[in-house]
Order: structure tokens, then sequence, then C-alpha cells
């Protein structure tokens, strides 16, 4: 009988979740007005063969919504991450690291896991070969880092090859 009860509360939280069963009118386009928004353009990132490299960008940065132009000028799919460094660290202890992941890749070693003191702050983005894209969040105080991930084809792994920054918003 308890399972059974769980059943149905299971199964009555699914409808509630997913919208089954209600009766409301879903929302029309006069309900819910899309808002517009403009982003700071900061500069540009052009990835290349060798790694990534960021235009020269004034700092410190205001917080707020920013766009960052992506040139990928290699013929293979590039990602781009940009993460937030936490209190305590620096930008240099971040590339650091990173660095040290690009070479473990090269060599053919084991996986280098990112910093623990990182974080993620805009979903990472891929750049086909080829392509150019904007990369567009928003940015709380603190310093960023970028890392570039590309396909490491003898390892059959995304690896870090380039990393970029620092971003300082204040």
């Amino acid at each position: 009988m308890k399972a059974l009860i769980a059943f149905i509360g299971l199964a009555l939280s699914a409808i509630t979740c997913t919208g089954q069963g209600s009766t409301a009118a879903p929302p029309t386009a006069a309900s819910s007005p899309t808002q517009a928004f403009s982003a700071t353009e900061i500069g540009k990132l052009t990835l290349s063969d060798t790694g990534c490299v960021l235009d020269a960008v004034p700092l410190p940065l205001a917080p707020g919504t920013i766009s960052l132009a992506l040139v990928n000028q290699t013929g293979a799919m590039v990602i781009v991450n940009m993460l937030r460094i936490s209190d305590g660290h620096t930008y240099e202890e971040f590339a650091r690291d990173i660095l040290v992941a690009k070479k473990a890749a090269e060599a053919g070693e084991p996986v280098v896991h990112r910093p623990s003191y990182v974080i993620d702050a805009f979903s990472p983005l891929d750049v086909s070969g080829g392509a150019s894209k904007a990369m567009t969040g928003t940015a709380v105080a603190g310093t960023y880092g970028i890392v570039c991930l590309r396909m490491y084809e003898k390892l059959g792994e995304i690896r870090p090859f380039g990393v970029a920054g620092p971003l300082e918003f204040k």
C-alpha cells in the first residue's frame, strides 16, 4: 500500500512539473513580453592552431552583460570557456595550471583536471573551424580567465590548448 501511495505521489508530481493536467491557458506573446538587452562588447578572442589570444582590453571592466567576439582561424572546432577565478587565487596561477594541462595533453599523459578554484561563468561555446561567434553573458565582479579546448586526435579527447586573460570586472 505504501508503495502504491508513493507511486501515485511521484506520478502527480511529474504531472505538476510538466504542466500536464493543468487547465490554465499557456502564456501568449502579449502576456510574456521579450526584453531586448544590450551587451557591452569587450573585445575579440582569436583562436589559432597554437592557442588563443585576447586583444588588449582596457581593465577594469564594469560588471554586467558583456559580449566577446570569438574568431576561429583554425580548421577545427574549438571550445571556449570563460571561468571566474575564486578569491584568494590569481590569473597567473590559473594560466600556469592550464598550461600544465596543455603540456600533459601534448605528451599524451593522463588528464589534468581543471582547477578546483574556478567557477563556470558562462556556458562553454563551440566555434566551428573558420567561423566566428559572440560569447555573451553576465559578468559579476571578479577576475576571469578563458580556456580554449580542442580535440587531441591521438588521444581521442578534448583538452586545453590555450589560455587567455585576465579579465577584471570591478
